[in-house]
């Protein structure tokens, strides 16, 4: 009986605790999903998909500040929503208050719920890159959602990347850049041929239609290179790294030269220590949502343009 009594005692303390957590972490309004389709959807390749599903989170109203916020791969706009990272954020008085903000989330093509291999296509699902998502996430925005300019495009690892090619596609469409875990520079990889061929007989041929997905989403980096178009970038740029990003070493110098071309571009390198986490301490907010608040309060906000 007493032992009864000190699991079911015991039960409701883990409950509580893990209900405060969750309380304090999602101190913001619950998250809305959505989905949308983009008509005659045509890739890089060429190759084109009559109705391209998208799905996205939305947080706050849609009277609010819009920022778009893009996720990593493997992940989903969902992913973003942890008490790491949106715990940190969306709060009252926190940098993106979701009572001010307007936070848009999209899945980009395939990863979570948007369009993917696996949903039936499998091997013959266009090969998709990052300006193709970039142009999916911007149709969804523009067309989808209705907004013509964002106060803020910030995301994390592959989502760093997109908010470079964001900046140089769509420079008048957006006040701030924040890339994170990333850095300006060439991705590609050597004979593209053959490792597509590699792709579509794995997908031919593998019955775990997960692994098609990530086969397509790894690949996606393949030709990503933003260096080109850095002096196109009109928004005040953050570009926030760790200096113990092992895929993206700022020994290199690659980032500081980089930089010199955007007209309004910065770096805050986050100081290595026991309390980071290599590549992805940039998911943890704690470690620079001060300077995102800074660059908010500072970054010049633009009139409103229609969709380009």
């Amino acid at each position: 009986m007493n032992s009864t009594r000190s699991l079911v005692q015991a039960t409701a303390i883990i409950a509580f605790f893990f209900a405060a957590q969750f309380a304090s972490a999602a101190d913001y309004p619950a998250p809305k999903e959505g989905d949308w389709v983009a008509r005659d959807f045509r890739f890089h390749t060429g190759e084109a998909i009559p109705e391209l599903h998208l799905h996205y989170t939305t947080v706050g109203a849609s009277s609010g500040q819009p920022v778009l916020i893009l996720h990593g791969t493997a992940g989903s706009g969902t992913t973003m929503l942890s008490p790491e990272f949106a715990g940190e954020l969306f709060g009252p008085g926190q940098p993106l208050d979701a009572s001010k903000y307007y936070i848009i989330l999209p899945d980009s093509i395939g990863h979570g719920k948007s369009a993917k291999p696996s949903d039936g296509l499998h091997a013959e699902f266009p090969a998709y890159n990052y300006d193709d998502m970039v142009e999916a996430e911007y149709r969804l925005v523009s067309e989808g959602l209705g907004v013509h300019h964002l106060r803020l495009v910030l995301g994390f690892s592959m989502g760093g990347m997109h908010t470079w090619i964001w900046g140089e596609k769509y420079p008048d469409f957006m006040d701030a850049l924040v890339p994170m875990a990333s850095q300006p520079t060439e991705r590609s990889a050597r004979n593209w041929t053959m490792r597509r061929l590699i792709i579509r007989l794995v997908a031919l041929f593998t019955a775990d239609a997960h692994d098609v997905d990530v086969l397509y989403a790894r690949d996606s980096s393949r030709d990503s290179n933003p260096a080109p178009g850095l002096e196109r970038i009109k928004a005040s740029l953050l570009a926030i790294n760790s200096a113990d990003d092992e895929r993206n070493p700022p020994e290199t110098g690659i980032m500081e030269r980089e930089l010199k071309r955007v007209s309004s571009g910065r770096l805050f390198l986050i100081p290595g220590s026991i309390d980071t986490y290599g590549h992805r301490t940039a998911y943890f907010a704690k470690f620079w949502k001060q300077r995102l608040q800074e660059l908010l309060d500072t970054a010049p906000q633009c009139t409103p343009q229609k969709a380009q």
